[in-house]
């Protein structure tokens, strides 16, 4: 295995790589298959205290965040840089698209799928764009922000069990003390009837964020989506407000589905640390039934958190609820923020 290439973007640039720097930094990841993967693309502004690392090899996943915090450089993500054999989850932030969840289909061998128009598709847990390599369009950066663009259209692959042609492109760009996120897809004009999806992301936190004390949770979601013993959709409850909740106290690995948010969508982590997390989105079109937006699930002893911000519901493409329904070429919008304080 060769050394870790990441390349590092210190100009602005006008095409894809034109003037950028590869630089060897095998201390930076552990256990990275640059043959096999491709280079990781790091966003580092000059003047700021946050970075990034995306991995366009990897699902296009955002594999790093990283904060100066009290003169320390602090790893916020779950297993962050770290891609060396493990069991139990991989954490990181992978995108979850089409689906959100596992969906359920009797047609399907194994149970596990969808059907379309009558015909029976595969359909992974949390689709398939995690596990494609995405291709990197654009990269920039200058002394206050830096940003990357990526992009992923429909193959032969994925038509087996999304008969739909698409192109999905998502940009990553660190500027003060914001991470935003913005997913744009829009459907092909080929395509015979609207697109059915659901999206989301598994972002997965150190926790606590600073790797000891302790992590609280606030959010304003009214209403929760409650789950069969199979992850799928029962109905709806009220939810509590949950104002500096102690995250370790959510359960071992229990999803916790929240919907239904006076406001845009958010949750905040505060850490005993000092460190702070404010995580919010916005999406462009509204979904059928009543969507999950964001799905707490987590492991105080195995020491991660992922509050998934979603725009979907478990099952979705099964049961029709909580979906994005778009028509031929038509554009949906998705923007994630986080934003990091302390």
């Amino acid at each position: 295995m060769r050394s870790i290439l990441l390349l590092s973007a210190m100009l602005s640039v006008t095409s894809p790589f034109a003037t950028l720097q590869a630089q060897t930094l095998p201390a930076i990841a552990r256990c990275y298959d640059v043959d096999r993967n491709g280079p990781l693309v790091e966003l580092r502004p000059e003047r700021d205290r946050l970075s990034a690392v995306i991995a366009p090899g990897l699902g296009g996943a955002l594999v790093g965040l990283s904060v100066k915090s009290k003169g320390i450089s602090r790893e916020l993500l779950y297993r962050g840089m770290d891609f060396c054999p493990h069991q139990g989850w991989d954490g990181k932030a992978p995108i979850l698209w089409p689906a959100t969840g596992r969906n359920f289909d009797k047609a399907v061998p194994g149970g596990q799928g969808w059907s379309w128009q009558g015909r029976p598709l595969p359909m992974p847990i949390h689709g398939f764009a995690r596990d494609m390599a995405w291709r990197v369009v654009s990269h920039s950066a200058n002394r206050d922000s830096a940003a990357v663009t990526l992009r992923l259209t429909d193959t032969a692959s994925t038509l087996v069990s999304y008969p739909f042609g698409f192109e999905f492109t998502i940009t990553y760009q660190v500027t003060g003390s914001l991470l935003l996120i913005r997913h744009k897809i829009v459907a092909s004009p080929r395509n015979e009837t609207a697109m059915p999806f659901s999206i989301g992301n598994h972002i997965t936190f150190r926790q606590p964020l600073a790797g000891q004390g302790t992590m609280t949770l606030t959010t304003s979601a009214r209403k929760r989506i409650l789950l069969d013993p199979s992850g799928r959709p029962t109905g709806i409850a009220r939810q509590p407000k949950l104002v500096r909740y102690p995250v370790a106290a959510l359960g071992r690995e229990k999803a916790l589905p929240l919907a239904d948010f006076p406001q845009s969508p958010s949750v905040r982590l505060d850490d005993s640390s000092g460190l702070k997390v404010t995580l919010s989105h916005y999406a462009s079109g509204n979904p059928t039934g009543q969507p999950v937006l964001f799905n707490l699930w987590g492991n105080a002893e195995a020491g991660f958190f992922s509050p998934e911000p979603w725009v979907g519901r478990q099952n979705s493409l099964s049961d029709r609820k909580g979906l994005i329904m778009l028509p031929p070429g038509r554009t949906f919008t998705w923007l994630i923020k986080i934003r990091v304080d302390g």
